[in-house]
């Protein structure tokens, strides 16, 4: 991929989808662990391989000269849904560990190190990416970029048919299984604030699919 990077003419915009992390967990013999050959231990196997590629990656392109000038987002797009290692505690549990991604940018661009402990959708990537590389903003996403001093905090995950939630600090609110679960409001009014925001959202979503708005023929 590195050597493909190269040819690239300069600003350049490239991804790469992992795979090996994703079903059937298939990994060179070096990198197997010979504890199990059932889904959870080949899982296991899989993420120990991506780690040591994606660093690999990373060590060999701060050697070009791209790089200082480069952003690296490395991101998923849904948890895993192994077993987990040891039972759910509660609901919340539950939408964690089935909801949880990474998000880390990194490059040569990046001049400061910065942890950001807030909540955050997917739909926050996009306006955060444009933040850092431009002086002036105008999104028209429905998220909002993390380094916005007045960024809300607030994310939202939905399962179809399984389960929903909207997050923050102020609170959470969970459906699922067609039970409401709140949890750590202080306010009762941002109960059903959450509630009433978390299904607009769907409903909105639907209504753009059936529709045809989202990808348009």
């Amino acid at each position: 991929w590195t050597t493909e990077i190269d040819q690239l003419k300069e600003p350049f915009f490239t991804t790469s989808l992992t795979v090996t992390n994703h079903h059937p967990f298939d990994v060179p013999e070096s990198f197997k662990f010979k504890q199990g050959d059932d889904y959870q231990h080949k899982y296991y196997e899989s993420m120990h391989y991506s780690d040591a590629m994606l660093g690999e990656f990373l060590e060999k392109i701060q050697t070009k000269a791209w790089y200082q000038n480069t952003l690296v987002i490395v991101t998923a797009d849904t948890s895993n849904y192994q077993l987990p290692q040891k039972p759910f505690k509660d609901t919340e549990d539950f939408v964690r560990v089935r909801t949880q991604i990474p998000l880390i940018i990194l490059g040569g661009a990046i001049k400061e190190p910065m942890v950001i402990d807030e909540y955050a959708s997917q739909i926050d990537l996009a306006p955060t990416i444009m933040d850092l590389i431009t002086d002036k903003l105008t999104s028209h996403w429905a998220g909002s970029s993390l380094l916005n001093k007045n960024y809300p905090g607030l994310a939202f995950t939905n399962r179809p048919g399984n389960y929903w939630a909207v997050m923050s600090k102020n609170g959470r609110f969970y459906q699922n299984g067609g039970k409401d679960y709140y949890v750590d409001f202080k306010n009762k009014n941002d109960e059903l604030k959450y509630k009433r925001l978390g299904s607009a959202w769907i409903k909105a979503n639907k209504w753009l699919l059936q529709e045809n708005l989202i990808w348009k023929d």
